[in-house]
């Protein structure tokens, strides 16, 4: 075994997450869940190693060299710029998660498209990339803020320094423990920015461990391991808290 792990091809799990429940740099992650599962599923061929990474320096070191080696880990195909999934490889989903609008109660903001945001603040967070709202950004429709993480601009937005903000719905549970009386204020707009299928993504040129991931991936989804976490993140329940008849909610 020791000459197994020695013999292991160090491979970076990357995740740009600086929040619950994916930030590396948190205790109980599901970043460093995954690198163990995957390392064990590769027999000593593999070590996954779970790694914290700015999404702009990601772009920059990572992303932008020829034949890469890694595993950005619990991205969808919009989030990285590649919505027809021919830049990279990609696996099958992992979890299916959803993106929030989240505003106060006393100032409720209800999503409809982008053009819901106009007039107001909105809390970002730094380096990431938000396609769809540039223009909003550019014509001065919508100020843009930028935070150093979802906890973050929640707090931001309880003071009232932001407006509106987007949030992970399998963050919500976390959230509310980290922010004292969360379901007191927090108001969620019924109508998500959009749903998630959470995959992972590397170099097309990475062959074989490509086909490990695929074959990795259709073992997750059943895996006794990995059910229980897949069920507890589904984004209906995750969202329960905030759709109490006290929030307004169904």
């Amino acid at each position: 075994m020791a000459q197994n792990a020695a013999a292991a091809e160090i491979v970076p799990l990357y995740s740009y997450y600086t929040d619950p429940p994916y930030s590396p740099a948190l205790a109980g992650n599901l970043s460093h869940k995954l690198a163990g599962w995957l390392s064990r599923k590769s027999g000593g061929r593999y070590q996954f190693v779970a790694s914290e990474i700015p999404r702009a320096r990601l772009d920059r070191d990572v992303l932008s060299r020829p034949g890469w080696l890694g595993v950005v880990a619990w991205v969808g195909p919009d989030f990285m710029l590649d919505p027809t999934m021919q830049k990279y490889w990609w696996s099958e989903p992992l979890l299916r998660d959803a993106v929030w609008v989240a505003s106060r109660r006393d100032k409720p903001v209800d999503f409809v498209d982008i053009s819901s945001f106009d007039g107001l603040v909105f809390g970002a967070i730094r380096g990431r990339q938000l396609p769809d709202m540039d223009a909003a950004f550019a014509a001065g429709r919508v100020r843009r803020e930028d935070g150093v993480g979802g906890e973050a601009n929640l707090r931001k937005l309880q003071l009232g320094r932001i407006d509106v903000t987007f949030v992970q719905a399998a963050a919500l549970p976390f959230f509310r423990e980290q922010i004292p009386g969360l379901d007191s204020w927090l108001y969620v707009a019924a109508k998500p920015r959009l749903t998630v299928e959470r995959r992972l993504m590397s170099d097309r040129s990475q062959v074989e461990l490509n086909a490990f991931l695929r074959r990795c991936v259709l073992e997750f989804r059943v895996d006794p391991e990995w059910r229980p976490v897949i069920e507890s993140l589904a984004y209906p329940e995750a969202l329960r808290p905030y759709r109490s008849p006290s929030n307004g909610r169904p």
